[in-house]
Order: structure tokens, then sequence, then C-alpha cells
């Protein structure tokens, strides 16, 4: 044991061309690959058959119909401060806004036609939403953006997801819903990244969000 510490000790053993490799690559490593920025959004959860009365299916509409009534109000609140503060973001929050109005109605329409209603988590969704809109608005506008790209992470996650689960049951209604706002929500999940919402410093302010967003999909969903 001795012999083996004080190898350790050895200049020779410290400066050997092994080391020196080792110690280069890892620096090669660094450069190359930089450690993910802390955000990013948890796990989401896998979709399986309900052992309740309520099948999956609805139970995706109604999370999801809860989910765009969430939406809906981090962008009021935040259109709400943005004007007062800085308006030159407004027309894009407001444009999302309008997506988000529409996917609502979307699923609001096939809930009805499975003679549904609302979801209990829609007003935890509602109030959330503003409150989350509210704070990060107030963090200028790569608040708002981190915002946008965390909450939108989580529901891109979610909603391929669910497509996954849908397709294999032959749910062609549901699963076209649900495809019908992949492609906007992609397109918010991007926007809030590229326009300052990948910012380091908000990566704790980041996390936080997903992790509420993935807890309120989640209650949802049981």
């Amino acid at each position: 044991m001795r012999g083996n510490c004080g190898a350790s000790h050895n200049p020779r053993f410290l400066f050997s061309p092994v080391m020196f490799n080792a110690f280069v690559d890892a620096r090669l490593k660094r450069q190359c690959f930089p450690p993910k920025l802390p955000c990013e959004c948890p796990r989401s959860m896998k979709y399986k058959d309900s052992t309740a009365s309520l099948d999956t299916a609805r139970k995706i509409l109604k999370v999801n119909h809860a989910g765009e009534f969430g939406a809906i109000n981090i962008y009021r609140s935040q259109i709400f401060v943005s004007r007062l503060l800085r308006k030159d973001y407004v027309p894009l929050l407001e444009s999302f806004m309008e997506d988000e109005k529409r996917h609502m109605n979307r699923f609001w329409e096939e809930i009805q036609r499975r003679n549904g209603i609302k979801c209990k988590s829609y007003w935890l969704c509602g109030a959330g939403g503003w409150f989350m809109g509210f704070i990060s608005a107030l963090l200028g506008k790569s608040g708002v953006m981190a915002c946008t790209w965390a909450v939108e992470s989580v529901v891109v996650s979610h909603l391929k997801n669910q497509l996954s689960y849908l397709e294999s049951r032959n749910d062609l209604a549901a699963y076209e819903t649900v495809q019908s706002i992949l492609e906007d929500e992609e397109n918010h999940r991007d926007t809030g990244r590229v326009e300052g919402g990948s910012a380091l410093l908000y990566g704790p302010f980041r996390w936080m969000i997903s992790l509420f967003t993935e807890g309120v999909i989640r209650f949802g969903m049981r």
C-alpha cells in the first residue's frame, strides 16, 4: 500500500506522457462537448392505459386543454407587464397567444364531441400560468423567452409521447388533434431559445418552470 501511494507523488509519474495525454484529452472534450445548459426539462412521463373510468385519450385531451389555458394566461400577464416596461416584443407574444387560443378551442371541440368536461387542473393551470408569466416578464425579454423555452420544451416532449400512445391505440381523432398543435409549439420553443431564453443566468429559473409544468401535467393525468 505504501509503495502504491508513494508512486502517486513521484514527479516522473505526474509528468509522464500518459498523464499528459489524459490531461490534453480532457481539455479537448470540455471544448468540443461543453456541458449542457442547466434547465433543461425533466424527463416526461410515459403514457399507458388508464385503470380509472376515464380512458387515457380523454385525459390527454383534457390535460392539453387545461395546459393551453395556462399558456394563454402566461402570455396575457407577459403582455400586460411588457406593455408597461418594454413594448418591442409584445406583437410576438400576441401571436403566440393567438396560437394557444386556437389550440385550446381545438381540444375543447374534441372534448365536447366525447361528452367530456374540463380537467380538474384547469384553474390551477390558469393561475399558475398567470403567475409564471408575470414573474418572467419582470425579468425582461430574456426572462420571458426563458419561460417560453422551458414550458414549451416540456410540452413538446409530452406531445410526442402522447402521439406515440394514441397511434398505438388507433385513436385517429385524438391523434390528429394533438398533431395539429405540435408544429406551433415547437416554433414557440425554438423562438424562446433563440431570442434570449438560453442565457446561462436563467438556468435555475428555466429548471423551476420546467419542474412546475411537468408536475401540473402529471397531476392532471392522475
